[in-house]
C-alpha cells in the first residue's frame, strides 16, 4: 500500500479561473481608497510603477525593505498589503463559489477531473514508471495557497466517492503551510538571510516577514503535520509550484524525502511540458529529461543517474484541468 501527496500552488487556482497572481492583487490594492499614511501611499506609488519589478511580492518586498528607515515601516507595509489581499482573494473565491454551486452538472465535471486528476497523475511518463505507481491507499494535500478552492474541490469529490464507495482512499486532508483565511497568512521569505537591509530586525520583524518565524510562533503544528505528510509519502506530485526563494525550506525537505529512498518518485508538472503532445516516447522522454536537468541545476543538485530515475516531468498530461470545464459552462451562460 502507498501514500500518495499532492503539493499544490497558485498554478491550482488559476486553474480553476481564480484571478489569483499577485499583479491582479495589485490593482485591487492600489486602487483601494483608503486614508493611508505617507509611507503607505509611497509604497503603493512604487508598486503601480514598477509592477514588473514585484512579479512576486516576498521577492520584490525583500527588495523593497533595503529602500525603507526601520523595520517598522517594513511591517506597516506588509501588514497592510496583507490585509488586502486576504481581503481581495476572499472576493474572487466567492464569485467563483457563486458560479460552480449554480449548475449541478458543472460540479459533477470537476469532480470528474479531480478523480480524473488523482488517478492519472502519472501519465505522460515512460510505461516503466507507469506501471511503479499502484496499491495508492491514502491520499493527502499540502496547499501553499491561503486560498480554499482547493479544499472545496476534494470535499465535493471525496464525498461523491463515500457515497458511491468508488475507492479504497476515500479519506484525505488538505494541510495549508502558509495558513489560509481562517487564521492569518504567513507572508514572507524563508530566511533571514535573503533580506539584505541597513537595519536589524528583532522578533516582532522577524514573525511578520520570515516565513518559519511566523509558523514557528503562530501554529507550528500545520509544518508539521505538512512534514509528516511528506515523509510518509511514496509518491509525491507537485502542481503549480514553482518552490522558489521564499520556500527553499520546502525545496529541502522534498531532496532530503527523494534521497532518503531510491524507492520514492517525485512527478513535477512543469508548464512548458503541459502542451507537449502528440510526441514518441524517446521524444518526450529528451523533453523531460532537458526540464529535469534545468531543475537539478536551479535547485542546486547533482544530476545522477538515479535521481534521474526518481524524478519524473510528465508531458502533455493535463491534470487539475478546471479551467476548460468552467469556460465551458461560461460560454454557455453567455449563449
Amino acid at each position: 500500500m502507498s501514500n500518495l501527496v499532492f503539493l499544490i500552488g497558485n498554478g491550482f487556482d488559476l486553474n480553476c479561473g481564480l484571478k489569483s497572481k499577485y499583479k491582479d492583487a495589485y490593482q485591487y490594492y492600489c486602487n483601494k481608497t483608503q486614508n493611508n499614511s505617507e509611507l503607505i501611499e509611497r509604497f503603493k506609488n512604487d508598486l503601480k510603477a514598477n509592477y514588473e519589478n514585484w512579479s512576486d511580492f516576498e521577492e520584490g518586498m525583500a527588495y523593497y525593505a533595503s529602500k525603507l528607515s526601520d523595520e517598522n515601516e517594513l511591517i506597516e507595509c506588509i501588514r497592510d498589503f496583507r490585509k488586502k489581499l486576504k481581503e481581495y482573494l476572499i472576493n474572487e473565491e466567492i464569485k467563483l463559489y457563486d458560479f460552480i454551486n449554480s449548475d449541478n452538472n458543472l460540479i459533477d465535471d470537476l469532480n470528474a477531473e479531480t478523480k480524473k486528476s488523482i488517478n492519472k497523475f502519472f501519465e505522460g511518463v515512460s510505461n516503466n514508471v507507469s506501471r511503479k505507481v499502484n496499491n495508492i491507499n491514502k491520499v493527502d494535500f499540502v496547499s501553499f495557497n491561503y486560498t480554499s478552492v482547493l479544499d472545496n474541490l476534494a470535499r465535493n469529490y471525496f464525498n461523491q466517492v463515500n457515497q458511491k464507495m468508488e475507492l479504497k482512499c476515500s479519506n484525505y486532508h488538505v494541510t495549508h503551510i502558509h495558513g489560509s483565511f481562517n487564521s492569518t497568512p504567513a507572508l514572507g521569505i524563508d530566511r533571514i538571510e535573503q533580506l539584505s537591509v541597513p537595519y536589524k530586525l528583532t522578533l516582532k520583524g522577524k514573525r511578520t516577514f520570515i516565513k518559519p518565524f511566523f509558523n514557528t510562533n503562530i501554529d507550528n503544528k500545520r509544518i508539521l503535520d505538512a512534514e509528516s505528510l511528506i515523509f510518509s509519502s511514496n509518491y509525491l506530485c507537485l502542481f503549480g509550484l514553482s518552490l522558489g526563494i521564499s520556500d527553499l525550506s520546502w525545496r529541502d525537505k522534498i531532496i532530503e524525502w527523494l534521497t532518503n529512498d531510491s524507492e520514492h518518485q517525485l512527478f513535477i508538472y512543469n508548464y512548458s511540458l503541459y502542451k507537449k503532445i502528440n510526441l514518441d516516447d524517446d521524444e518526450r522522454l529528451d523533453e523531460e529529461e532537458e526540464c529535469k536537468n534545468k531543475l537539478f541545476t536551479s535547485w542546486n543538485i547533482k544530476s545522477t543517474e538515479q535521481l534521474l530515475e526518481q524524478v519524473h516531468m510528465p508531458c502533455g498530461n493535463k491534470i487539475f484541468n478546471y479551467i476548460e470545464i468552467i469556460n465551458k459552462y461560461l460560454i454557455k451562460k453567455k449563449i
